[in-house]
């Protein structure tokens, strides 16, 4: 006779992102704490990202056609580091043309999972807060006669997925054989009155 309990696993996420990090105003991102109500934290995944998005305005002025390259760069300032990313893109205009454009959009990741004991508790007391500055940079090369113009903005993303485990749950066998064993010792108990 066995009895089989089995502890099952889940995740839960929390999200947070700040739009048009400033460079000179520090922005909070804030992610919700892990419920301990779900079960037991096993090991938790956090994710950084920043996300580059912008546009340019380039200008020809020469005589002849000639490629530009128009570059931005957004470095994202964090306790946990800084990362950047960046937009590098080359363009080829014709003589006495202008271009308008918006740039693709770019991005980098800081990835780290979580699991000893004293790194999981970081996560249980409390929502895990932090503040992150930005800055963009634009560059250009191409003709000396152009015209150059750049715009940008960086916006910051964090994600926090909890794995855990809840209580073990008794499979239907067992409740199965838990029920004819109190039938069983209702069965005795009855005998026993009677005799």
């Amino acid at each position: 006779m066995t009895c089989a309990l089995n502890a099952t696993a889940g995740t839960s996420v929390s999200e947070a992102t700040v739009f048009d990090v400033k460079s000179n105003v520090a922005s909070t991102l804030s992610l919700d704490a892990f419920d301990t109500h779900l079960g037991k934290l096993t090991s938790v995944q956090f994710e950084l990202s920043d996300r580059l998005t912008g546009y340019v305005e380039l200008a020809n002025n020469g005589a002849k056609p000639a490629d530009f390259t128009a570059n931005l760069t957004g470095v994202l300032h964090t306790p946990y580091g800084n990362i950047s990313a960046v937009s590098n893109n080359v363009f080829s205009i014709a003589a006495g043309d202008e271009l308008d454009t918006n740039l693709p959009l770019a991005t980098q990741t800081y990835s780290h999972t979580f699991s000893s004991p004293a790194e999981l508790q970081m996560f249980v007391n409390g929502p895990l807060s932090f503040s992150v500055t930005g800055k963009v940079t634009p560059f250009f090369n191409g003709p000396a006669n152009a015209s150059y113009y750049s715009e940008g903005t960086i916006d910051a993303y964090a994600k926090v997925t909890y794995t855990y485990t809840t209580a073990p749950v008794p499979e239907p066998e067992t409740y199965a054989m838990l029920l004819a064993g109190l039938g069983l010792v209702g069965v005795v108990a009855r005998r026993r009155k009677s005799a």
